[in-house]
């Protein structure tokens, strides 16, 4: 297992109010049909923290905004809502092939092998899931934007970009769920309600994840919608802030500098993604 995968499932550890925050967390997930949208918010909120490199204690944000996060959750669904759909047709052709191996498996070696075979399952379609949201969720916590979200070539270049370490990360959290839902169906289908809950940690975890792998491969930088309300000398100026501090002039030349999401906010007239490079550094 990749370095990246261990500190997305150990990350939570390093906040000191753990057990204060997650129980907010899984409470959300049991709200009425919408539980699904503050997990979601929190998630974004848990991206941005990584790549601004926010210390470990604060890793995991306060819930002290709960508005927010329902409104950002919604919004971030609205934004994958059209890989959901797809999402769920290849999924159903999938779980009709390998339902079809289960009850051949359940016919000949009884329901034990049977569980194993779920919980494999699980780990397929639920990672399938999990590594296309999660690039999509990625683009979305990035720009705070939805259209960034329909960009399909930009999401399968991303996906590709990420690699191995990521495929491992999202069918380790299939897994994990997949493992809830065999148990539920197997034996005590109380915990099926435990998938809620566990969905929206698993969530979380991703969001960490993904967060990790980005900032290693691709070097993300941070916009807010907000910022596009600029004039244009405003602009300007963050075209110049932008140029110093890529190029590490205000640290030192050595230096790449921190990234701000005021100064891409006038580039984003022309792409709607934005992330840097070593050769973008380099020049």
């Amino acid at each position: 297992m990749n370095k990246e995968t261990i500190e997305a499932l150990t990350f939570m550890k390093k906040d000191p109010n753990l057990v204060t925050k997650v129980a907010i967390l899984c409470l959300c997930s049991f709200i009425p049909i919408f539980g699904w949208a503050p997990a979601l918010g929190y998630s974004v909120m848990v991206f941005r923290n990584y790549i601004e490199g926010k210390e470990p204690a604060n890793i995991l944000p306060q819930w002290d905004d709960l508005g927010s996060y329902f409104f950002k959750g919604i919004s971030l669904f609205a934004g994958m809502l059209m890989w959901i759909v797809a999402l769920v047709f290849a999924g159903g052709l999938l779980a009709f092939f390998i339902g079809g191996i289960e009850l051949i498996t359940k016919s000949f070696t009884g329901g034990f092998i049977n569980f194993f075979v779920a919980i494999i399952s699980g780990a397929i379609i639920n990672g399938l899931i999990f590594s296309v949201l999660g690039v999509v969720f990625s683009f979305y916590a990035q720009t705070l934007e939805v259209r960034t979200c329909f960009q399909i070539s930009y999401v399968f270049q991303r996906l590709v970009g990420l690699g191995k370490d990521y495929i491992i990360l999202c069918l380790t959290l299939g897994a994990l769920i997949g493992f809830l839902n065999a148990l539920s169906a197997s034996f005590m289908s109380i915990l099926f309600y435990l998938t809620f809950p566990a969905f929206s940690i698993c969530w979380v975890m991703l969001a960490y994840g993904v967060a990790a792998l980005t900032k290693r491969e691709f070097k993300p930088v941070l916009t807010d919608p907000e910022d596009i309300h600029m004039d244009r000398a405003e602009i300007e100026a963050a075209h110049a802030e932008t140029d110093a501090l890529i190029s590490g002039d205000e640290y030192g030349n050595d230096a790449p500098g921190p990234r701000k999401a005021s100064s891409l906010a006038g580039r984003r007239q022309s792409t709607s993604l934005t992330w840097s490079t070593d050769s973008d550094e380099a020049e």
